[in-house]
């Protein structure tokens, strides 16, 4: 039997369905259905007859109905249940129905539900937790009606509820129920924590709950858990203090990788520096040089790698060792016996002292005639030139010579400050005019 039989059986017509208007089936009939006035009774049920507290101007009974046959309006978000004697008679669908040939036994109700998803105000206090703490919390909930006979003759017609007010405070005592035996399980940090967990669990406890009053449960936010502010300070305490230990983990893995990596690099240098070093002392040895020679220029070597000290070409006037390095690399690069490739290490490793250094005549290029190649002549031994006083003569190599014995002596504790500005004032400004050359008029 169909929906439309089965409500005919019962003496319910159905005149139009809710494709039609209101006002169309009040012309044709004569007159206006009765509907729901939502804007002057808001909330979940209307019911007609309405209670005795409304005016009676403006009360709506069932009376109509049979009176001026009246038929009953249904939209599509509403259902509207009837009653005979308090008992179900039908569930009237949405749609345009007359029910003026309903055989009436007693007093007719009809109670109009509203199916949209409605939200209600929940909250519960003081409840303690596994912890002793006394907690509470507040949010919504959201509902919606789906059976409208099981919510009516549960709900609303057994306890009497037709307002959302009623109906929301019944609400509130079912949640409070599941939430006190919630949080009484759990302690504070959890349900700070596992919120979403907490939220959950409530649901599955109140949805089958909700389901045998016809609704169904949508959605539950908890909006605020209150806990007293001196443990929440001490929760915050301890959440910063595991915030702090996990960023000084952190970081210290971070400098662990960075010292890897920098050691890493280290060894790779070393690694490097050390195989060209022994093919520099394979190939000395190849050409013969003494012990001494080849000590020297290990030495030399090794100090150019450290920066810290002076070496890599970047000796400064404070170093202790200058005079000495210096002399070595010159002696060094003036052997003719040393292989020219240990010479061009030396000179990448001192650039600037390499630079100081006057090229020998046995290294300047031979010169060519024709097809014969004239040879440097061999070095005389000359004796340094003297002047007047019997002093050998001043040279830019003396004057720097005596300005890096300054340095030296000054390092040692031989000199002053003082007598050491002063001589090396003194002796630049004479290396200055020497490098200038004579004067215009001079000898």
């Amino acid at each position: 039997m169909s929906l439309i039989e089965s409500l005919a059986h019962k003496g319910i017509e159905v005149l139009e369905g809710v494709g039609k208007g209101v006002q169309f089936v009040g012309t044709r009939a004569g007159i206006v259905p009765v509907q729901w006035p939502h804007d002057k009774r808001p909330g979940l049920v209307w019911r007609i007859p309405e209670s005795d507290e409304i005016p009676a101007f403006e009360r709506v009974t069932a009376a109509s109905i049979f009176a001026k046959k009246q038929p009953v309006l249904v939209r599509e978000f509403e259902r509207a249940i009837v009653l005979d004697n308090g008992k179900f008679y039908a569930e009237l669908p949405p749609g345009v129905l007359d029910i003026s040939k309903v055989p009436i036994k007693g007093i007719i109700e009809i109670i109009w539900v509203s199916m949209n998803q409605t939200k209600l105000r929940w909250g519960v206090g003081s409840v303690l937790t596994t912890d002793s703490v006394t907690v509470g919390a507040f949010g919504s909930l959201f509902l919606q009606i789906v059976d409208a006979t099981k919510f009516v003759m549960g709900l609303v017609y057994g306890q009497q509820i037709y307002t959302e007010d009623k109906i929301e405070e019944w609400v509130k005592g079912l949640i409070a129920g599941v939430m006190r035996q919630e949080f009484a399980r759990r302690d504070v940090r959890t349900l700070q924590v596992e919120r979403e967990a907490f939220v959950e669990t409530c649901r599955a406890a109140l949805g089958p709950m909700f389901a045998e009053w016809g609704l169904e449960f949508k959605h539950i936010e908890m909006q605020e858990l209150t806990i007293p502010p001196e443990f929440r300070q001490a929760l915050q305490s301890v959440t910063m203090a595991g915030i702090n230990r996990q960023t000084a983990v952190l970081q210290a893995s971070t400098d662990a990788d960075v010292l890897q990596i920098g050691a890493q690099a280290e060894a790779n240098k070393r690694l490097i520096l050390g195989g060209a070093d022994v093919q520099v002392m394979a190939l000395m040895q190849a050409h013969g040089l003494d012990p001494i020679k080849l000590e020297t220029i290990r030495v030399l070597l090794e100090y150019a790698k450290n920066p810290g000290g002076g070496g890599g070409g970047a000796l400064i006037s404070g170093d202790l060792y200058k005079p000495q390095v210096f002399a070595q690399l010159s002696q060094i690069l003036l052997d003719p016996a040393v292989p020219p490739e240990v010479k061009q290490n030396l000179r990448q490793a001192y650039p600037q002292q390499t630079a100081a250094i006057p090229a020998p005549l046995a290294l300047i290029a031979p010169s060519t005639v024709g097809e014969h190649v004239l040879e440097p002549p061999p070095p005389l031994a000359v004796q340094p030139d003297t002047n007047q006083s019997g002093e050998p003569p001043q040279t830019v190599e003396r004057i720097r010579q005596t300005l890096d014995n300054l340095d030296m002596q000054l390092a040692e504790g031989k000199l002053s400050e003082n007598t050491y500005n002063r001589l090396r004032e003194k002796w630049e400004t004479k290396l200055q005019q020497l490098q200038a050359g004579p004067t215009p008029g001079g000898s």
